[in-house]
């Protein structure tokens, strides 16, 4: 997760150690939180078409997975 974070920190400028990562489905339903940062994403059986959200506590910020590891706008 943490390989994760760092890209997300270089998308959109939040921190990586204030980082809540959650996943979501098209019908806008929570699948999972990404809390454990030593596991790898695989761990948490993403998909394409998911909507991953990143919280600090201030905003939202969210991509959408067409990959495991490949994050787009």
């Amino acid at each position: 997760m943490e390989a994760v974070k760092d890209k997300l920190w270089r998308k959109c400028g939040t921190s990586v150690n204030s980082m809540q990562l959650e996943l979501y489905d098209d019908a806008n339903s929570k699948v999972s939180n990404l809390t454990d940062d030593s596991r790898p994403l695989g761990f948490y059986s993403p998909f394409d078409g998911l909507v991953l959200f990143s919280k600090n506590g201030f905003d939202y910020w969210k991509c959408r997975f067409f990959g495991f590891l490949e994050l787009s706008d």
